[in-house]
């Protein structure tokens, strides 16, 4: 008989094996989207940041005026960081359940699973980026602070949540029209 104290006696509740599953998934979501090293991470972090700034540069290079406010650095990261957040959330929601099929003949694993992983994945990813960009524009004299702090922070979660929506309907438009 086993002591009462050994791993093997004991009983896993079901949210912990839901738990190890989300973390198996997120864990092997990372290590195929980017890479064995930390850099491949580190550009898709980054890539975000990229388009923003790419966007400052070509409206700074062109002379245009903002067409709110003053400033047109912090007009494209206000607008762009939502509408970035909610594209790669839905666009990365729907990839997740084509590129991990095989996941599926597991009994512990659903689709449903495979989407909140990567949308974790996603939101993690995104509010690095979020950080990044308010670092870059605090280091650039440009105070990113909005007037109602909440209300930005409910419209960035409102992105995510409705990439998530969006993705999740287009896994489901995928269902019935593959490819």
């Amino acid at each position: 008989m086993l002591p009462p104290t050994s791993p093997i006696s004991t009983k896993r509740s079901d949210l912990a094996v839901y738990a190890e599953v989300i973390r198996a998934l997120m864990l092997r979501d990372m290590r195929t989207r980017f890479g064995a090293s930390y850099w491949g991470y580190v550009v898709v972090v980054l890539w975000p940041v990229a388009h923003i700034f790419l966007m400052v540069t070509v409206m700074l290079f062109r002379n245009m005026p903002s067409p709110m406010g003053n400033n047109p650095i912090l007009f494209v990261a206000t607008g762009a960081v939502p509408a970035l957040v909610f594209q790669y959330t839905s666009r990365e929601a729907m990839k997740a359940i084509l590129v991990n099929k095989p996941l599926m003949y597991y009994p512990q694993v659903k689709s449903f699973d495979i989407m909140i992983a990567r949308f974790i994945v996603e939101t993690v990813k995104g509010f690095q980026g979020l950080l990044i960009i308010i670092g870059i524009l605090l280091l650039l004299g440009v105070d990113p602070i909005p007037e109602d702090p909440a209300r930005a922070i409910e419209g960035y979660l409102m992105a995510l949540l409705l990439g998530l929506g969006m993705g999740a309907i287009n896994i489901g438009i995928m269902s019935f029209f593959p490819g």
